[in-house]
């Protein structure tokens, strides 16, 4: 049995990106809107949905806050994908 779709190469940073891009436009922030409440700067953000950089865990859970979003959805199609993969790893979800 293969590796997870999650966790092969450049699909996290990818998935994360396209979802929070995804997220903030769907809510009509701005990015200045977002970087300001997340108190990042504005290029830390668009960085974030560019994929060139990832949030550090303490930033993943600031915008797991901020979306109200859990941060696996970030990083899944689906609640059933996340439920899939926490199973895998013996950990809830």
């Amino acid at each position: 049995m293969g590796l997870p779709e999650i966790c092969k190469a450049g699909y996290v940073r990818s998935s994360f990106s396209g979802h929070f891009r995804a997220w903030r436009q769907k809510n009509g922030k701005p990015l200045k809107t977002v970087a300001q409440e997340l108190g990042v700067g504005i290029t830390t953000v668009n960085e974030w949905e560019l994929g060139q950089r990832f949030p550090t865990a303490e930033n993943l859970e600031a915008i797991a806050q901020y979306t109200g979003i859990p941060p696996c959805r970030f990083f899944c199609p689906s609640q059933e994908a996340c439920a899939r993969i926490a199973r895998i790893n013996g950990r809830p979800l």
